[in-house]
């Protein structure tokens, strides 16, 4: 069934479109001033120029589809909730274009055990996320072997989490995925942790090094071998995928017997610790409950990164949107300071205390 409508208004009573595999088109403007607004199916947006002013509670059901190019789905004015309240995965996708039709979400409730997903080509802002049940994927997808597209989310106010749910998949949390190229050929790629902290085993049997001062492979130029790695938020690192497909298994630390080579990552990395497979007893052993899954907040404020010494600085963007470098480039007092180099084709930014490199 499609249900299309140009102009709908709701009070104070509920208006509800509840028929079953209900698709629901908004061809102008849907105004909820208070009350309750439900949508059993899917909802899309379909023109570029229409718009919303939620300020009661939109319930659905199916995927949300938005079209719209103005970057303004919601006027700034809403301060009402979306809740997505489905059974089955539910999708936010559209117009592949993160500038100009990113949704600018009010407030959002997760209340789905079978998770919400934010596709790798869209962009969203929101101003609260209460993950009551279930989680919010970030999904990421390789356009080539050195391309990929990573799903935007800005958090302007506060996450509320549910780490007491009864089941895994249940959990409410944030989810970040990171492909890292089509036909595992890729190289190593700057990695920084999406969350205040995480730890090393998610990347175990694979190649970790964290940069200093001493040279980008690190002070010994090897690989970290230990799984309670702290990685913290605004910390760089580089990060490479083990490609090696043969019989042998190769013990990369006899601390971690247990730890399953088969359990490495091959093509993307899926951040959540509820959905990670790698739980030995040796992991349990080296990471607490506490820094196994409290410390795996989402990054939504100020990030502080201590600088290394002298020499060069490797620092990675420790959100999950794309940092505006304005500020620490172009602000007048320290212009002067910065010069523009290029060097084998890259772009680096020196200033006195040495070289910044964003990964």
């Amino acid at each position: 069934m499609r249900t299309f409508f140009t102009s709908l208004l709701c009070l104070l009573f509920p208006c509800h479109f509840l028929t079953a595999q209900t698709t629901v088109y908004n061809d102008g403007i849907l105004t909820i001033l208070a009350g309750d607004f439900y949508v059993d199916g899917d909802y899309v947006n379909e023109l570029a120029n229409v718009s919303t002013i939620l300020n009661g509670d939109f319930y659905l059901t199916g995927h949300f589809e938005n079209n719209v190019t103005l970057g303004n789905l919601f006027t700034n004015s809403s301060t009402g909730t979306i809740h997505f309240m489905g059974n089955e995965l539910q999708r936010i996708y559209g117009m592949a274009d993160k500038v100009a039709s990113f949704i600018n979400f009010p407030n959002v409730e997760v209340s789905n055990p079978a998770s919400v997903q934010l596709d790798s080509q869209m962009g969203m802002t929101v101003n609260n996320l209460d993950l009551t049940l279930g989680k919010l994927v970030l999904k990421s997808s390789s356009i080539s072997t050195s391309t990929t597209e990573n799903a935007h989310l800005i958090v302007n106010g506060a996450i509320n989490y549910n780490r007491a749910a009864s089941s895994n998949d249940e959990m409410g949390v944030v989810e970040v995925e990171l492909a890292l190229g089509a036909g595992r050929a890729t190289k190593f790629v700057g990695f920084s942790s999406p969350y205040q902290r995480m730890y090393s085993d998610y990347i175990f049997y694979n190649f970790l090094m964290r940069p200093t001062n001493n040279g980008l492979f690190g002070d010994n130029g090897r690989t970290i071998t230990v799984i309670n790695y702290p990685m913290n938020a605004g910390e760089g690192f580089l990060v490479g995928q083990d490609v090696y497909t043969g019989d042998y298994v190769p013990q990369l630390n006899p601390a971690y017997s247990d730890a399953l080579y088969a359990e490495r990552f091959q093509d993307s990395l899926v951040l959540n610790r509820y959905s990670f497979e790698l739980q030995s007893p040796s992991i349990a052993q080296y990471l607490t409950a506490s820094d196994r899954y409290t410390n795996e907040n989402l990054n939504i404020s100020d990030v502080s990164a201590p600088l290394i010494g002298s020499g060069f600085h490797y620092m990675g963007n420790p959100f999950t949107a794309p940092l505006d470098l304005s500020d620490l480039l172009d602000d007048a007092a320290t212009a002067d300071a910065w010069e523009l180099a290029v060097e084998k084709n890259r772009e680096i930014y020196t200033r006195g205390f040495g070289y910044l490199t964003m990964l």
